[in-house]
């Protein structure tokens, strides 16, 4: 009986560890802002006088859509 009343508290501890792993991800994750989180692939966007840093064309074109679908969201 000690044994599976043992058993039952490591799995407690277990679940409750990943949850709170979880939990903590997904909290994490809410909060990037993803348009500049790799600066490797957007250095150009961020900073021009990057173009032909390494002796090759550079280009980039980046496309964001914001409001959407949300009633009377400002357009351009």
């Amino acid at each position: 009986m000690g044994e599976i009343k043992l058993q039952l508290t490591v799995m407690k501890k277990i679940f409750c560890f990943l949850f709170l792993y979880i939990i903590a991800n997904l909290a994490a994750i809410a909060q990037q802002d993803p348009q500049f989180t790799f600066n490797k692939m957007t250095q150009l966007s961020v900073n021009p006088g990057f173009a032909g840093n390494d002796g090759m064309v550079n280009g980039l074109i980046l496309n964001r859509y914001q409001w959407v679908g949300v009633d009377g969201a400002p357009t351009v």
